[in-house]
Parts: C-alpha cells; structure tokens; sequence
C-alpha cells in the first residue's frame, strides 16, 4: 500500500533527537564543538529536504487515491497514527530544546571559568546548535499541520464543518490542536 508506505516514512524523519553540545572543556574543545554544531546542522537539514520529499510524495499520493476514490480506512488509520507519531515527537523535541537551553547556560558558565578564550567562540556555536534544534522542530510543526490538512481534506465531517478566513484563528485552531 503506497500511502501507508509514505506514512510510516513520514513519521521515521525526525526520530532521534540531536546530540548535545560538547561538554567536554579540554584543548581543542572550540574546534570539537564547532565539528559538532556543523554535523547537527547538516542533519537538520537533510531531515528538511527528505520531509519537503515526503510532503510532494503524500500529496501525490493521496491526490490520486482521492480521484480513484481508493482511500481506506486502513490509510485513515495510519495517518492518524503518523499525526499522532509526529505530534509526539513534536513535544519530546521540545523538551529536549529546553534542556539544551538550560545546559547550554551551565555549560557556558563552565567554559567561561575553564576555558575562557574558548568562550565566545563556545557561545557562538552553542547558539547556532540551539538554532539548527528550533529549525528543526519549526520543520516537524510544519510536517504537522501538513498532515492534518490531508486529514481534514479526507474527513468529510469538516466539509460542512469550520472554515477559516482569518489566518489567526486558523493559527489559534491548529495550536489547540497541537496541544491535545
């Protein structure tokens, strides 16, 4: 089955979360972290383009399944599922972005006192990880939604159900979506 296929695809993109900033303050740390931040940063963006390819795909696919009229419930399933799957991944991700956060600040104070001429260069990096984690989770909210729009299009409850015409409601539904 081709869509379900695509779906369980789908929900593998973003399992495993990032590693965490370099703790270890030793000669060479600048040089490690920095190695480290670009290996973080091209993961992230290779889960970017292969979610971009899963997006055309499923669109793909359940374009023409929708003309066909071949949508089964066994594909409803899993793509419930795989909004459920994505949708906890959103939440663990989020967890894991506060905590580097929080260890990031522990850790700069460390370097700061260990390490000092490594700090601004620690700072630096240490940002641009925490940038490339929020990128990434910007990208699985987007994989989200992109999945409940599929699944509204497919429930045919929402075709004489909520309609929005202002993008802050629409923002305010998803949100609460999200959030159950």
């Amino acid at each position: 089955m081709v869509a379900a296929l695509a779906l369980k695809e789908t929900a593998s993109i973003y399992e495993g979360a990032l590693a965490r900033p370099q703790t270890d303050v030793s000669p060479g740390y600048a040089a490690k972290l920095k190695a480290q931040v670009e290996v973080s940063e091209r993961l992230v963006r290779a889960r970017k383009i292969k979610a971009i390819h899963e997006r055309a795909k499923i669109s793909e696919t359940f374009e023409a399944l929708r003309a066909k009229g071949e949508i089964s419930s066994e594909i409803e399933a899993e793509l419930d599922g795989t909004i459920i799957a994505v949708g906890n991944q959103i939440k663990s991700h989020s967890v894991d972005i506060e905590e580097v956060e929080e260890e990031s600040r522990a850790l700069l104070e460390r370097v700061k006192k260990l390490s000092p001429e490594n700090f601004k260069v620690a700072r630096k990096e240490i940002a641009r990880f925490i940038e490339s984690g929020k990128e990434m989770h910007a990208d699985m909210v987007d994989m989200y939604y992109f999945l409940l729009s599929i699944k509204s299009e497919l429930d045919h409850e929402t075709e004489t159900g909520r309609s929005f015409h202002n993008p802050d409601e629409l923002k305010a539904f998803l949100d609460a979506e999200l959030a159950e």
